[in-house]
């Protein structure tokens, strides 16, 4: 504390100054609260001025405010501490500091705890347990067991030991996970299961002496006289119990003296021993009035300390009003300062608010215009496929007329060479068969024809879409396929030979990926939902 004072009075850092004094209300708080209270005030002043302008500003003012409710829950004044967390609370969540903001809902769950209002303290610490949960492992262990403990207080043990094992896991080799099993022998002690809280102890005492805490170890001691109280072994009872009686009185506690001189009350009051009983409830008694004597005393030098406070304050109070009409006469310049600023500020937002709409607008028009141009392109371009596939038609079946007659010509000339008349008679025949033949061919032709004109003129754009693998003859092959002709009919309208169909019909079986037990017409004519011949 001395170092701190010295630190202040010698630095001119504002932030250090601010930095030292938390620590230096933190530290004498626990002696004198009034004291304490009065530099967390004069730090919050000095940061509250617009003339601190460093980046821990509000950090500090929140861990101030932390500090002030700390005083407060000390006093028992349980309605001030809470509004005090719920200040530095309002600042950690403008500054977004998570771990931060899981501390003050741990504080505010413990504050509570202590109001006995269990259920509020469940809620803010587990808004602390979703925090804290990918911070500082052993913060968010000591959430885990108080939580378990606030569950234990409601009689609901088995999310208490639940909490409780799981806050085990997160302590892990530190000394606190401790913490964790004193809960877990509370839990076995309210169930009465006493030896089981017993041997919780009989560890925790060996971790405490290994560590050499004193305090812990006279504490635990009590803990294990107590369980063997209840266990009615007395001899071990009052054996730990000595343990704890001599550590306490080396560092004076008295509350826990009081509570050993208690437990021999009960265990000499359950052996018949009246005498002895009274005689240790005596003593409990002296203790615990020694301790309301000293609350009364800290509460006097208290009410002592606050009317010395006070009469400071009056007589600096010209001082301060001197520098609060200046500070509100700078606040004023400032306020008109900020107004001109949010005016320009708001006129240039309607600017560019106003420039992105017309763009936005204009920007849509584009792309309308673009898409209207698209479909226009594609209904020509369509018109244009469709015509393309007329004509290919036509040409098509006026090649395969002119190669007839051809054929016809030279047939007949061959025959007119013959001097048989009954083989002449025999070809003629032959020949007027084909003729009918070709006849009955070009009529089937011209039905085709009438159904390729008829067919869903998108078949082929869809077949591209849908397989852009297959070509242009293997769509072709595909569309006569689908009409259910022949394979002698196909080779005939494309004029190809029969080993290219074949190759052709393997190539569309193995891009269209057709099982082999499938037939190729029926899955092509199941293509897009079928057609009807």
């Amino acid at each position: 504390m001395d170092s701190l004072k010295e630190l202040m009075a010698r630095t001119d850092n504002d932030s250090i100054w601010a930095v030292n004094a938390d620590m230096l209300a933190g530290l004498t708080g626990f002696s004198n609260p009034i004291q304490a209270e009065k530099i967390f005030f004069e730090a919050l002043e000095k940061l509250q001025k617009d003339s601190y302008n460093y980046s821990n500003k509000h950090r500090r003012i929140a861990s101030i405010y932390d500090g002030l409710g700390i005083l407060e829950r000390r006093r028992n004044q349980y309605d001030k501490a809470l509004e005090y967390y719920y200040k530095a609370l309002q600042i950690k969540e403008r500054e977004e500091d998570s771990l931060t903001i899981g501390r003050s809902y741990h504080n505010i769950a413990m504050l509570y705890f202590r109001m006995d209002d269990y259920d509020s303290a469940l809620r803010d610490m587990k808004r602390a347990l979703s925090l804290r949960k990918h911070g500082d492992s052993v913060s968010y262990a000591t959430s885990l067991n108080n939580y378990g403990y606030f569950y234990l207080k409601k009689k609901e043990y088995d999310s208490a030991q639940l909490y409780f094992t799981k806050a085990k896991l997160f302590f892990g080799d530190d000394i606190r996970v401790n913490d964790a099993y004193l809960y877990m022998a509370r839990l076995y002690e309210y169930k009465k299961q006493y030896k089981k809280a017993l041997n919780i102890h009989l560890q925790i005492l060996k971790v405490y002496k290994k560590h050499e805490k004193p305090e812990r170890i006279a504490i635990t001691l009590k803990n294990i006289g107590y369980n063997y109280r209840k266990l009615n072994d007395f001899t071990k009872a009052e054996k730990y119990l000595k343990e704890s009686e001599f550590i306490a009185k080396g560092y004076g506690n008295k509350k826990l003296l009081a509570n050993i001189y208690k437990e021999r009350y009960y265990m000499f009051k359950k052996k018949n021993d009246f005498e002895t009983a009274l005689k240790h409830r005596l003593t409990y008694q002296k203790y615990q009035d020694s301790i309301l004597f000293a609350e009364q005393s800290n509460k006097i030098g208290e009410i002592e300390a606050t009317y010395r406070f006070k009469k400071e304050a009056l007589l600096d109070s010209l001082n301060y009003v001197v520098k609060k009409e200046r500070l509100i006469a700078l606040e004023k310049t400032q306020r008109r300062r900020k107004k001109v600023f949010i005016s320009l500020f708001i006129v240039s937002l309607i600017g560019i608010i106003s420039l992105f709409f017309l763009y936005r607008y204009r920007h849509e028009n584009n792309i309308q215009k673009i898409e209207n141009q698209k479909l226009e392109t594609d209904f020509l371009n369509g018109k244009v496929d469709f015509f393309r596939f007329k004509i290919e038609q036509l040409l098509l079946d006026n090649k395969m007329r002119v190669k007839f007659k051809d054929d016809l010509r030279k047939k007949i000339k061959l025959i007119n060479q013959t001097t048989d008349k009954d083989k002449m008679v025999s070809e003629y025949q032959t020949l007027l068969i084909e003729i009918q033949n070709q006849a009955n061919t070009e009529n089937r032709l011209d039905t085709i024809t009438e159904k390729l004109i008829d067919l869903d003129v998108s078949f082929e754009k869809k077949l591209a879409e849908e397989f852009p693998m297959l070509s242009k003859s293997e769509r072709e092959v595909c569309k006569l396929m689908r009409l259910n002709l022949s394979t002698k009919e196909v080779m005939n309208i494309l004029d190809i030979t029969m080993a290219s169909i074949k190759s052709i019909r393997y190539r569309i079986r193995k891009k269209l990926e057709i099982p082999k037990n499938i037939d190729c017409e029926l899955y092509i004519k199941n293509l897009f939902g079928g057609h009807s011949n």
